[in-house]
């Protein structure tokens, strides 16, 4: 079972698709790329949908001709040219410019009031760069329009000026637990599957880890059966093999059952909120997500690694004594 744990490592999963969210609209040309998590953080289009259907009535009422254009800027971010160079990393997307957001929301302020519509503070102009900084932002302009030529490229001065980009925990990985955390995000919990290893990698290493931990549960079932027919032959110094029998058993069998069924075991259930209003209209919230149990909120988790550390002490301490016991007496029985 401690197998599963190591082959869980944090990687970094933004990603680029080449095509922006289905509600940005069939008359938006002025990118054609999303990059995943946008700026509210959100890691997928569907979790994008949800912040889009937020601001409906702004793109309904088109309080504003530059709307359009800065909420795809912000719920699907482009993403910057293949023939990438400057300071500025890769992994986060183009921003709109701070002269953009501007315009859109004051332009936008009465219908905002009128519908009660509230901005996080990820929109928070302030949050983004002024289109005459150095720093790479899409500008006040229609959506209707491509950018200009070079617009999506980092240029290669570098500047003190900051862009915020704040990471959101993915819906299917969502935690009631505050404990919890994965990549510095709080009430977040580690997918599942690995994320730096291939499916092929895994089922390698778990074939691998099956054959010996079968082999070992086999060799030291033998032997304790050996010992029950016949106590005679195990006696000191041969009666230790009979406890580490036991120990390599128990070991054994865990990382077998761990194999066998590791989501049963590792890994929560998801948890969606009970509200029947919201499952009448199709709108299930995950309280819980599917994700690697981190301490001892799972039980049949935490039985497993105690047996897995006890008997794996046993064992260890069991060789240190023998080890001691023939460095101080090392003439005994000759």
């Amino acid at each position: 079972m401690l197998v599963l744990f190591l082959l869980i490592f944090s990687t970094n999963a933004a990603r680029c698709v080449s095509s922006v969210h289905p509600q940005c609209g069939a008359d938006f040309v002025a990118y054609n790329s999303t990059f995943y998590p946008n700026l509210l953080g959100e890691w997928t289009p569907e979790e994008s949908n949800e912040s889009f259907a937020k601001f409906y009535p702004l793109k309904m009422m088109q309080c504003s001709k530059y709307i359009n254009l800065f909420l795809c800027s912000v719920f699907s971010p482009a993403c910057v040219d293949q023939n990438m160079s400057g300071t500025l990393p890769f992994l986060i997307p183009v921003p709109p410019c701070r002269e953009l957001c501007e315009k859109s929301l004051s332009d936008c302020s009465s219908i905002q009031t009128e519908f009660g519509i509230t901005l996080p503070p990820q929109l928070a102009c302030q949050n983004f760069p002024k289109q005459s900084s150095i720093h790479t932002c899409i500008p006040l302009q229609s959506h209707r329009l491509p950018l200009p030529d070079g617009t999506l490229s980092w240029n290669d001065e570098d500047s003190s000026e900051v862009v915020e980009h704040q990471a959101q925990c993915p819906t299917t990985q969502r935690s009631k637990y505050s404990s919890w955390s994965f990549m510095e995000m709080s009430s977040c919990s580690q997918p599942c599957s690995p994320m730096n290893k291939s499916d092929s990698d895994t089922r390698l290493i778990r074939i691998v880890v099956g054959l010996f931990a079968s082999l070992t549960t086999v060799v030291s079932a033998f032997s304790i059966f050996v010992f029950c027919r016949d106590r005679k032959r195990f006696q000191y110094p041969e009666r230790p093999t009979l406890f580490f029998a036991m120990c390599y058993l128990v070991i054994s069998l865990i990382c077998v059952i761990g194999l066998v069924a590791p989501d049963s075991i590792v890994c929560s259930e998801t948890e969606v909120n009970d509200d029947q209003e919201r499952f009448r209209k199709n709108l299930k919230t995950i309280i819980h997500g599917n994700g690697l149990i981190q301490g001892s909120t799972h039980r049949p988790c935490t039985i497993m690694f105690m047996l897995f550390f006890y008997f794996s002490k046993g064992c260890s301490q069991q060789s240190r004594v023998l080890s001691a016991k023939d460095w101080l007496y090392p003439l005994d029985g000759v």
